[in-house]
């Protein structure tokens, strides 16, 4: 998938998510169905995301004034495009929310993630992105470099959604979804900071390239 390569290289999309024809209205949904127009959605927003990460600008502009306008247009697009996955979160089916989330302190396991449980494929497809997007978005805050609180929030929601990412894919089963999760993990493991969480990422890693 080309989106895997930009997120992987820091690229953007060749083709613009908007022309991509998908309903992006989004309404409460509070029966089960629709999983797969769900999942495409958030595929859309996690490649708004990427593409919105790849242009992150390298260097100041000359002015002052400039800086700070170019920071206020870049940090509303930020909020857009978390207003979209947090407008997603609340708006998916009941069947797409995890049927069991088994604390790290509760596990048999021993893992040092969380047991996040899903019902269906596609569902472990599109949590991972959305876990992915927002792990992205917070590591691309506009305003997090001058500013102590945001940085904090950032780096909390950076750890939180990465934990999330490797509860999933330390504990599903299905190999079908091999391609997202080495991406989605890939990108969860630069945010970790913990020796135990590290290593056992790696240890994700070699049991799904020999179980692959």
């Amino acid at each position: 998938m080309e989106l895997f390569s930009c997120m992987h290289f820091n690229w953007s999309t060749s083709w613009d998510p908007d022309t991509w024809g998908i309903d992006m209205n989004m309404t409460p949904q509070h029966a089960g169905g629709n999983e797969e127009a769900w999942t495409h959605k958030i595929l859309w927003i996690l490649a708004r995301v990427t593409n919105f990460r790849a242009t992150t600008p390298r260097f100041q502009e000359q002015s002052m004034h400039a800086e700070q306008m170019r920071m206020h247009q870049r940090h509303q697009q930020w909020l857009g495009l978390k207003q979209f996955c947090d407008k997603w979160l609340h708006c998916i089916p009941p069947t797409m929310h995890p049927i069991a989330n088994v604390p790290i302190y509760m596990t048999r396991s021993k893992s040092a993630f969380p047991e996040v449980w899903y019902l269906k494929r596609t569902t472990v497809v599109a949590r991972l992105f959305y876990h992915t997007a927002m792990v992205l978005l917070a590591a691309v805050h506009p305003v997090a470099a001058v500013d102590k609180q945001i940085a904090d929030a950032m780096q909390d929601q950076r750890i939180y959604h990465s934990q999330q990412i490797c509860g999933i894919v330390a504990h599903v089963k299905d190999r079908g979804v091999a391609s997202a999760s080495i991406r989605c993990l890939a990108a969860a493991g630069e945010h970790l900071t913990v020796r135990r969480e590290q290593d056992e990422v790696l240890e994700i890693f070699n049991r799904i390239n020999k179980e692959t």
